[in-house]
């Protein structure tokens, strides 16, 4: 993961409440209907997660993207202990 990212991601995911955190990660990593829209509405909201996204180039890009960021916030949850490792 890109250090700039990685950065980013963890402050962003360490904003979250453990309950907001748990449902982005589960949402980014499960990827049912509808799931992935949800998440990207929400991660959106944060200014510079959204520059991240917005800078993507195509959508080979934006899934590479989204992989790093459900990869760092997954990161989160294991060390708080919200999800189990795989």
């Amino acid at each position: 993961m890109n250090k700039d990212i990685k950065t980013v991601v963890t402050e962003y995911g360490n904003s979250l409440s453990d309950e907001e955190l748990r449902w982005l990660a589960g949402r980014l990593t499960d990827r049912l209907s509808g799931d992935l829209s949800d998440a990207i509405n929400v991660l959106s909201k944060n200014r510079r997660i959204d520059q991240i996204l917005s800078t993507a180039n195509g959508a080979e890009g934006l899934f590479d993207a989204l992989d790093q960021i459900r990869d760092g916030l997954r990161a989160i949850c294991k060390k708080k202990g919200l999800i189990r490792a795989a």
